[in-house]
Order: structure tokens, then sequence, then C-alpha cells
């Protein structure tokens, strides 16, 4: 009975080891294994993906550093078409052997386009000056009426109109009250892209194209030319702006948060790639995207102080990111527009071109950044306007070119014994173009302004100003104004007094001088020549010329 038992329990144990060990087997072979197996396969297919994605990006990298290299070379000449335009009767005839181009009249403007209008062009008029084409065509500045005896072509002022969006969204998302100023809705968007192109004229160009080969080397910039520009990298960039700047041809500027891109909400990599290679510019706006002078975020998100150095790593590590995807990137936007000494002395070190800042703070002041300045920092502070609210009339007031230098924009104080010039904005309404008034108090009170020619010849230098005729005719204190030109003083000669402003019991009027100015940069010096006052609010240029029988006209074909 005893020997039974041992013998039970041996078989019992050796029963109780084995058929763990068995299913133990069992399970690793047919269920862990198997498990093995697919776990390996998975392993297998996230890294050919992801292999496949990290190829696919270095084609894009490649493709984007291609694309920078032939976006350079957009500019060069291909070909040069030489014709005449000659009247026939109360019509111009374009004569020559090339049968691509043709003339047509817009509100009484010439017009020459091609029947490519993908086709890029620049048409030079002997003696009159040159356009770029825009969607195949361009303005000359010759009416379409032949018969006409004189015309005056006015020199365009040294603005850049930039219009700067945040957000664009579908006609069915209601927007906040708050986010009117950021964001509007597609409709309105294409309302005004399709307005600024066709109605304003707008050649649109990047923001580092204009800047790179216009504003810092002190170049006219081309006829009409504008600048757009998006904040941050969201993905409506792709979803409803793009679609709308392809079928505008608008080259734009987007601004990139470089640490979001890829993230729910934002662009990805390849959509900013097709942006890019589509034409449109990709500028710096840090790795988070926060405030750089305010810095509470980061204190509230990495528990310390924000240092220099965390400073110079969010605006480097952003282009160093977006260098590396390729982009060529060499524009910053400052983050809610906040700025200080430090932070644009990081931005100019690390090889930054040139900065775009918010709206103004002076409202009163021309909305379009100038375009040249006698301090040359102006082009780390170029400014938007915000068109998001804004009616097509109202574009047109406050964007569209319109021949009038202000005064106030980027002058610069020669004398001031009693320290007292100062910008006057109580009388902004003085005209349409008037935004704000330099007032020079005392004798010898002396201020400079810069402005650039892009056609030599003899002009008129018309100022509208006031020198304090009160109680007395429009012009009876004409010598209070000293004009000069590069340094050459010019006689002040008055214009119409019907065309004078009565303004709080001051008239203010335009007084001329004559100049034969060659093309390129000038420097314009106004003095207070009396005892009076004087204050100053605009001028223009102008040429005054016979119409001609025929013009020798050069077509500029670009690659």
């Amino acid at each position: 009975m005893v020997s039974w038992l041992k013998k039970k329990t041996f078989w019992e144990i050796l029963a109780g080891i084995f058929v763990p060990v068995a299913i133990f087997l069992l399970v690793n072979k047919y269920i862990l294994h198997s498990h093995s197996k697919i776990n390996l396969a998975n392993q297998v297919e996230e890294s050919v993906v992801k292999h496949i994605n990290t190829k696919n990006r270095i084609e894009n990298i490649n493709k984007n550093i291609e694309y920078t290299k032939k976006r350079n070379l957009k500019h060069k000449v291909s070909n040069i078409i030489k014709m005449n335009l000659t009247k026939d009767d109360d019509r111009w005839m374009l004569n020559g052997t090339n049968t691509e181009y043709f003339l047509s009249d817009e509100k009484g403007q010439l017009i020459i386009g091609s029947y490519n209008k993908n086709k890029r062009f620049k048409v030079k008029v002997e003696g009159i000056g040159e356009s770029n084409s825009f969607q195949g065509k361009t303005k000359l500045d010759l009416p379409s009426n032949a018969l006409a005896k004189k015309i005056r072509v006015y020199e365009q002022e040294d603005y850049l109109p930039i219009f700067g969006y945040h957000y664009v969204s579908p006609d069915d998302k209601k927007i906040e009250k708050r986010r009117h100023f950021l964001e509007m809705h597609l409709s309105d968007f294409h309302r005004q892209v399709d307005y600024a192109t066709n109605e304003l004229g707008c050649r649109w160009m990047t923001f580092g194209e204009a800047m790179e080969k216009y504003v810092i080397p002190e170049k006219k910039l081309p006829r009409h030319t504008c600048v757009m520009t998006f904040d941050d990298g969201h993905k409506d960039g792709y979803e409803y702006i793009f679609p709308v700047l392809k079928e505008f041809n608008v080259s734009a500027t987007f601004y990139i948060i470089s640490g979001f891109i890829g993230t729910p909400g934002y662009l990805t990599w390849e959509q900013l790639d097709e942006i890019y290679r589509q034409g449109s510019e990709v500028g710096a706006h840090t790795v988070s995207g926060e405030g750089l002078v305010k810095a509470d975020w980061f204190e509230k998100r990495e528990h310390r102080k924000f240092t220099h150095k965390d400073l110079v790593w969010q605006i480097t590590e952003s282009k160093k990111q977006l260098r590396a995807e390729g982009y060529d990137t060499k524009t910053f936007a400052y983050p809610l527009g906040e700025w200080n000494d430090e932070i644009v002395n990081v931005i100019k070190n690390d090889g930054f071109i040139a900065a775009r800042d918010t709206s103004r703070d002076y409202t009163t002041l021309d909305p379009r950044a100038p375009a040249v300045g006698m301090n040359s920092d102006f082009i780390w502070h170029m400014n938007y306007f915000k068109p998001e609210l804004a009616t097509n009339k109202e574009l047109k007031n406050k964007m569209a070119y319109s021949g009038w230098w202000q005064f106030e924009d980027g002058y610069q104080v020669e004398q001031d014994e009693n320290q007292n010039i100062h910008r006057l904005s109580s009388l902004k309404d003085l005209t349409p173009k008037t935004y704000e008034l330099v007032t020079l108090p005392d004798k010898g009170d002396k201020i400079s302004n810069k402005f650039l020619l892009g056609n030599g010849g003899d002009f008129t230098l018309e100022i509208f100003a006031s020198t304090g005729e009160v109680g007395h005719g429009a012009y009876s204190y004409l010598n209070d104004i000293k004009v000069t030109i590069d340094n050459k003083p010019y006689k002040t000669k008055a214009g119409q007094s019907k065309n004078c402003k009565l303004k709080s019991n001051r008239y203010y009027c335009s007084f001329s001088v004559e100049a034969p100015l060659k093309a390129g940069k000038h420097i314009l010096s106004i003095t207070n020549n009396y005892t009076g006052f004087l204050r100053l609010d605009k001028f223009r240029l102008f040429r005054e010329l016979n119409l001609k029988e025929s013009y020798k006209l050069s077509i500029m074909e670009y690659k």
C-alpha cells in the first residue's frame, strides 16, 4: 500500500512537471512565436515606411535646393526682342517680326501683352520707362489714344505695400469676433487677391526677393510691386490659401514656426515643399512662435528665466531647421510684433537680410512700408497692413500706389537748434493722402528725405506744404521754403492758388521746382528760410513729355 502510494505520488509529480512544460512549449511554438513573427513583421514594415519617408524627404530637400538655384536664375534675360511702337491715326501699332505680342486698351492706358499668359517679360519704351509683366501683360506709361499731345509720367513712390494674413477659413465657419483681425473667409480672401491683382495692379514678389534685389541695394522697385505674407504655418495655408495663390500666380512669403510643422493643425513638410516650389518664400518665425520680449510662456513651461541663450536658440534654430529642409530662408518675422535691440542684433548676426514687423503703432502714418530711408535700420522693421476687414475701397485708399512720398516717413533732422521739429497728426485729413505733417517751426530748421528714380530726365518736384499765409494771399511767403536736391539749391515756384487748401486758418498749397535728375538715389532737403512757420505734407515727381510719333521698344524675356 505504501509502495503504491509512493508510485502514485511519483507519477503525479512527474505529470505535474511534464504538463506545464508541454503547455509552455506549445504556447511558445504556436502563439508566442507567432506573435514574435507579427511583431518582427511590424518592425520591418515600420522600418521600411520610415526609410521610404526619409528617402522622400531627402528627395524633397534636394528638389528644394535645386529649386532655389533655379529661382535665383529667374531674373536672367533669355531673349531680347526689338520692336517699334508707331502711331496709325488714333491708334498705336506694334511693328516687328514677332507676332506673339499684342496691344490693348485698359481704362485709357496702353497695354502690351503676350498670347502666352505664363510668359514673363519686361518692356522698356525708349525715353519713357520700363515695366514688368504679370500674367502675360503689362501697362505702359502711354495713353491708348495716340492723338494725345503731351503725357505726364509720374515716378512710383518708394513704398512697398505688404498684405499680412494669418488664417483663411471656409465660408461656412463662424469667425469669432476676437479673431476678426487674424482670420477671414475664403471668398473674402479670394476677392481681395483678385482686386489687388487686377484693379490695384499688384505685381507680386516675395518679401525676400523685394528686399534682396531692390530695397537693400537701393534700386527702384518694379512698377506696382506688392508683397503678401502669411504667419505661423497653419494647415489652411495649403487647403485654402495655396489654390488662390496658384489661380492668381502670386508668389507669397510664409513665416513658419519651425517646431510646429507636421503637428496637428499645421502644414506638413510635404505641403510646405509644394508651396515653396510653386514660387513662395519660406521665412523664419522662431521655433515656438511665442513672444521674445515678454517670455512668461517660457517660464511657465520650463520653470526658469528666459535667457539670452534661449533667445538665440529660438531665432537661429528656426532658420537652421528650415534650411536643413532645403529652403532658402533669409528673412524673419517678429512673433507678436515684439522686438528690442537685443532681438534685432541676434537676427542681424545670424545672417538674415531683413525682418518683417507688424502694423505700425502710429496709425496716421502711411500704412505701406517705406522702401528707402535715411536710417538703414528701417529694413529690420518693414511693417505690414492687416487687410482682413478691409473693403476694396479701403484697400485702394490704404495700399495702392498714388505717386506721393510722405515727408514724415524716414526723414532725418539736419538742423534743429530749438529741438522742436516734430510730426503733427491733427491734420491727417488735409487731403486723401495726408497721414501726418512735419513741422519746422523756426528759421534754419532743416530736414532731409531720400528718394529713388527709375528714370532720368527733366523732372518737376511738387511739394504740398504750408508757409503760414494766414491773413495774406496764397504764396505770399513763397521764399520761406528753401529746396535743395543733392545739396544743389533750386528756385521754388508757386502753383495755382485755386488748388490750395484752407485749414485751421492757414493755406496749404503746391510749390514746385524743376530739376534735371539722373536715375538712382537722391537726397531732398527742405529748410525753413524765415522766422515764420513751415509745415510739410508730401511730395511727388513727374516728367512732362511731348508724345512722339514713334518709340523704340524692347521686350526682355526671362528664363
